[in-house]
C-alpha cells in the first residue's frame, strides 16, 4: 500500500475518535487564586489541562525574605514532575504525561514580574469515559527561597467526558448569552442576577423579577421607599465596575416604574465590588457577586 495512502488513512482513523472540550469548567475548590482552569479536553489518547497563572504583587510579610534581601516583585513558579489527576471516588491516579509552556521544578523555574502571567498545557493519562468530576493535584514540594510549602490542585472539576451512547452530566454553556444555562440558585427572593460584565439579566432572573413584582407589587405601591442596590464580581477596575453596577440597578428601576411604582420614592446605588458576597473566583462564586438587591423600606 502506498505510505502516503496509508498515513493518510490512519491520520483519518484518529480523527474519527471523540474529542470532548469543556471551557472554563465548573470547579468545586482551589487552592490558589491566582491559578485558572481554562479548558480541560479529552481526545483518544490523552485528557489535557490548560491553565493560567497570573502573578499579582502581594505586600511582603516574611521576615527572611526581607532579611536576604528578595524581590517581592517576582515570584518563581514551575510544575512538579508527579502531578495527575485523582478519582476520588476511586481513589485512582492518573499521572501527567508532560507539560509545555511551563517548565518541569527538577530542571528549573521561570520567574514571574508584578502582573506577569503564564498559560501552560499539562497532558495526562486518559480519563475513562463516563468519568467527568476529577482532582488537579500537583506534588507537594518546598520553596527553599521563602522556606514556604507551596502546591497547586483544583478539586471537583466538572468537564463533560460521557460514556459512550450516553449524554454527558456536566452542564454546558452557551456562547449566546440568551440562552445560556447557568448553574445557580436564589439566595434571597429580592436578589436578581446578570450576566457578566452586562446590565442585562440571565433569563431565569428576568423571569423570577415579574414573579416578585406580581407578589409584592402592593407592598412596592405602599411602601415609603425603596432602595436598589447594584453589585458586581472582583474582576476589572473600581470605577467600570461602579459604572455597570449602577447600570444595573437603573434596569431594577425602570422595570419597577414602567409597572406604576412611583420613581421619587425610588433610590438607587452602585457599589462597585466592595459588597461581594464571596471571594472565590469559581463561576458559580462570581455569579453570586453580579446581582442588584431591592429593598423595602
Amino acid at each position: 500500500m502506498n505510505i502516503k495512502l496509508l498515513a493518510f488513512l490512519l491520520l483519518t482513523k484518529i480523527s474519527a475518535f471523540s474529542q470532548w472540550m469543556t471551557l472554563k469548567p465548573n470547579f468545586q475548590i482551589k487552592n490558589s487564586e491566582e491559578l485558572s482552569l481554562e479548558k480541560v479536553i479529552h481526545d483518544n489518547l490523552t485528557t489535557t489541562l490548560e491553565l493560567k497563572f497570573s502573578f499579582n504583587k502581594k505586600k511582603n510579610s516574611n521576615l527572611l525574605t526581607e532579611v536576604f534581601g528578595l524581590n517581592p516583585s517576582k515570584i518563581n513558579v514551575c510544575i512538579r514532575d508527579r502531578s495527575y489527576l485523582l478519582d476520588s471516588t476511586q481513589n485512582k491516579r492518573f499521572e501527567m504525561l508532560r507539560a509545555t509552556g511551563i517548565p518541569y521544578c527538577s530542571s528549573g523555574r521561570l520567574t514571574l514580574s508584578t502582573y506577569e502571567s503564564v498559560s501552560f498545557k499539562l497532558f495526562f493519562e486518559r480519563l475513562p469515559e463516563g468519568l467527568e468530576r476529577f482532582d488537579f493535584i500537583e506534588g507537594n514540594f518546598i520553596d527553599s527561597l521563602i522556606f514556604k510549602k507551596s502546591t497547586w490542585y483544583i478539586k471537583g472539576i466538572e468537564a463533560t467526558n460521557p460514556a459512550e451512547g450516553q449524554i454527558s452530566k456536566v452542564q454546558k454553556y452557551s456562547s449566546n448569552e440568551d440562552s445560556q444555562i447557568l448553574n445557580y440558585k436564589m439566595e434571597k427572593e429580592n436578589v436578581f442576577y446578570f450576566f457578566e460584565s452586562r446590565a442585562k439579566l440571565i433569563p431565569e432572573s428576568e423571569e423570577y423579577l415579574k414573579e416578585f413584582f406580581s407578589k409584592y407589587q402592593s407592598a412596592l405601591q405602599n411602601s415609603n421607599s425603596i432602595k436598589i442596590e447594584g453589585h458586581t464580581d472582583r474582576i476589572g477596575e473600581f470605577e467600570k465596575n461602579r459604572t455597570l453596577s449602577i447600570a444595573r440597578a437603573k434596569l431594577i428601576k425602570n422595570f419597577l416604574v414602567d409597572g406604576g411604582i412611583s420613581a421619587s420614592k425610588i433610590t438607587i446605588k452602585g457599589y462597585s465590588h466592595l459588597k461581594i458576597l464571596t471571594e472565590k473566583r469559581d463561576d458559580y462564586s462570581k455569579q453570586l457577586n453580579r446581582r442588584v438587591e431591592i429593598k423595602i423600606l
